[in-house]
């Protein structure tokens, strides 16, 4: 199995696959990140409009801050302006 999700507030898509891989993509379906879990992923969606993630995976369900998985290219992308964001900082 696999899952994808459109966040609009955002403007990014998320990805996953049976092999643990976990992709974040800008609107222009320019790759920006790879989370790679230990075990296969069933499904995976946005929690809520501020990018947190809901992962299925090994039997349970997991809730992936998007701070912990933000990176300075989501501000080249226009995605987040860390200056003006304390949490990203």
């Amino acid at each position: 199995m696999s899952g994808s999700d459109f966040n609009t507030n955002l403007q990014l898509l998320v990805t996953s696959d049976i092999k643990g891989a976990i992709r974040v993509w800008n609107r222009d379906k320019k790759f920006l990140r790879e989370i790679q879990l230990p075990t296969s992923v069933e499904s995976v969606c946005f929690l809520n409009k501020n990018g947190d993630l809901l992962i299925s995976h090994a039997s349970r369900v997991s809730r992936l801050r998007f701070e912990t998985y933000w990176t300075k290219v989501f501000d080249y992308f226009g995605v987040t302006n860390s200056k003006t964001d304390e949490s990203l900082k």
